[in-house]
């Protein structure tokens, strides 16, 4: 499967469950499906600027050979947010890894940054801390075939 179709299938069965508001442990776990799966990933932290807004954010880049132009971007949570409201699909998301010179002060949420600095020190303690419904859930998609 190409990682843009495991992305939705990964949103819809987040959907599903009923934890599309897992915040960061969604991109994370698309990181280790697609790394399980053999594909070469990295997760991002940068900004996404939406609508003249920007804020920090993280994403799933796959560099691949099938990718002529090197990576490509996969943004979980714009996929979840479009799913859970389809006028979102008209926003254009953009991610980039650096602020624009003359950008305001971008949005964050201190609890993500703070699990996104668990995750990077200490992954096994950060999935502990989900919630059990996420926990289960990512023990399911590990085992699954993709």
């Amino acid at each position: 499967m190409i990682p843009i179709d495991l992305q939705k299938r990964l949103a819809l069965k987040l959907k599903l469950n009923k934890i599309d508001n897992c915040g960061i442990a969604a991109p994370i776990l698309l990181n280790e499906i697609l790394a399980k799966n053999g594909y070469q990933t990295k997760l991002i932290q940068g900004y996404g600027s939406l609508n003249q807004e920007t804020c920090w954010h993280v994403w799933v880049e796959v560099v691949d050979k099938c990718f002529a132009l090197g990576s490509e971007k996969l943004d979980i949570g714009y996929i979840i947010a479009c799913l859970n409201d389809k006028e979102f699909e008209k926003c254009n998301m953009i991610l980039h890894t650096n602020l624009a010179p003359n950008s305001s002060e971008p949005k964050t949420d201190t609890e993500v940054l703070d699990n996104w600095e668990l995750y990077q020190s200490d992954q096994k303690s950060f999935w502990k801390k989900q919630s059990t419904k996420v926990q289960n859930f990512r023990a399911k998609a590990m085992n699954e075939k993709w």
